[in-house]
């Protein structure tokens, strides 16, 4: 079977509409290597965790598209706060 894009697992999760709000980073900022994001974005999901919250697979995918650096930091958050309707 193979790996659907990251846009078509968001379809597929039915995620049509919030697709439509999202724009792609043109590259990863050079301040952070991908290690770094990728520890950022696992301290990130931990503390949520602990919050009480759960992790959608939606924000999961948003957020190995931002360790892997198609998108930044800002644009993670705002496809988060769409997604939860956070001003």
């Amino acid at each position: 079977m193979a790996v659907l894009p990251r846009i078509e697992q968001l379809s597929a999760l039915g995620f049509e509409e919030e697709m439509n709000q999202m724009t792609i980073a043109p590259e990863a900022p050079a301040s952070l290597t991908r290690e770094e994001r990728a520890d950022n974005a696992a301290q990130s999901l931990h503390s949520a965790e602990l919050e009480g919250h759960s992790v959608t697979p939606a924000t999961q995918l948003d957020t190995e598209m931002y360790v892997s650096g198609e998108i930044d930091s800002q644009e993670l958050l705002r496809r988060v706060r769409v997604r939860h309707h956070v001003g």
